[in-house]
Formats: C-alpha cells, structure tokens, sequence
C-alpha cells in the first residue's frame, strides 16, 4: 500500500517537472504559430525551414521582447545578465 502511495506522487511529481520544462518550448510554438506561419501553410520544405530559423534566430531572439525577461529579447537579457552579474562575480 505505501509503496503504491509512493509511486503515485512520484508520477505526480515527474508529471509536474515535465509541464514546467515544456512550457517555453510550448510558448514558442505558439508564437511560431500566430505570427510566423502563412495561413495554408509553406509551399515547400525548404522554404518552411528557412523561415522558421529566421523567426527563431532573427526576430524570436534577437528583437521580440520578452515580458519575463524585462521586456528584452533573449539575446539582450543574455547580455545584460553578463554584464550586470558577471561583473560583479568577478569582484568577489
């Protein structure tokens, strides 16, 4: 019976992580979704890929603000956290 208790809130548990790691990669897909893809689709593959790794590597990271990231893009919150923390990692 404990045992059976046990493996029940380890699922529970397992279960919860992996919403909570999913979850940017959820976010992602979405906005992918709503402001990249064409309405009927992409014509090819090629062209699919293209401009998926452009909304990614272009817009998505380089200039979309994030609201938990201070309204920064990825690659600014990225930087501001080197310049901001690492300075003063390197004080003490």
């Amino acid at each position: 019976m404990f045992t059976a208790v046990v493996i029940d809130i380890g699922k529970k548990i397992i279960r919860r992580l992996r919403l909570k790691i999913n979850a940017p990669m959820e976010r992602l897909f979405r906005s992918l979704k709503t402001e990249n893809m064409p309405k009927y689709g992409y014509e090819n593959d090629i062209i699919a890929s293209d401009s998926i790794r452009d909304y990614i590597y272009k817009y998505y990271n380089s200039i979309r603000p994030h609201s938990h990231k201070l309204g920064l893009s990825p690659n600014k919150k990225e930087k501001y956290y080197w310049e901001t923390f690492n300075s003063e990692a390197k004080k003490g």
